[in-house]
Parts: structure tokens; C-alpha cells; sequence
């Protein structure tokens, strides 16, 4: 998947397993990006009124799906701070996460997950 962004072009290629969206879910903004495919490609999709509808009724879900969106956009902006060449991006420690929390490590797997998840969709798709 490619993002662009008009007046500035392709800011990011999007792989298996990668996350998309996520702003929508924490603004009322319309969309900063738009997303295209560059190849056949599977989208997993949430509905947001879903979801919206699950965090309202399990607070506790709300919390680490919340929590998870908030370090996965930080992660992110330290990634894009970096690339502008505005210095180290800084990595938080284990010790600043609370118990029961999202672990930064967990997200990192995120994308491994994906590419278990892509050759699964294969399997059930009878590609592979």
C-alpha cells in the first residue's frame, strides 16, 4: 500500500501486517493521507461504530486499544522525526509501563503477526 499526501507525494509504503486508519479512530479530522494499493491486496477491516460500540460497553478494552493506538502513533512520529533528521528517536523504557499494559515489544510483533497472518489467508484462500 502506498500513502500519499497531496502537494507532497508517497510518504510511506504499507506491508503486510501494518496498521492503517488508526487517526480516524482518535479524531473527527477528515483523512490526513490516502491509502492505495500497488498490488492485489487483502484488507482487514473493523467497522468503527463496532468498535466504537465494544469500548463503550468493556472500559477496560477501551484502555489498551486506546493505549496501543497512542504508542503505535508515537512510535510512528518518532520514526518520521527521525527521518526528517531531527535527531535519535527516544524508546521507552519497560519500567514507564504500567502492569497489565501493552508492551512496545508486542507491537513490534505486529508485523510478524501479519506475515503469519498473510500466509494464513493464503492457506484458507487456496493460494499456497
Amino acid at each position: 500500500m502506498s500513502v500519499t499526501v497531496e502537494g507532497v507525494g508517497e510518504i510511506a509504503l504499507l506491508k503486510s501486517g501494518e496498521i492503517l486508519g488508526e487517526m480516524s479512530l482518535v479524531d473527527s479530522s477528515p483523512p490526513s493521507a490516502t491509502v492505495t494499493a500497488r498490488s492485489e491486496s487483502k484488507v482487514l477491516a473493523l467497522s468503527k461504530l463496532k468498535l466504537h460500540e465494544k469500548m463503550r460497553v468493556d472500559i477496560e478494552f477501551a484502555a489498551h486499544f486506546y493505549r496501543a493506538i497512542a504508542i503505535f502513533l508515537a512510535d510512528r512520529l518518532r520514526k518520521t522525526i527521525k527521518h526528517l533528521g531531527y535527531g535519535e528517536p527516544v524508546s521507552m523504557n519497560d519500567e514507564e509501563l504500567q502492569p497489565n499494559e501493552l508492551d512496545e515489544n508486542l507491537l513490534d510483533n505486529v508485523y510478524l503477526a501479519g506475515g503469519r497472518f498473510d500466509r494464513m489467508l493464503k492457506k484458507l484462500m487456496g493460494s499456497e
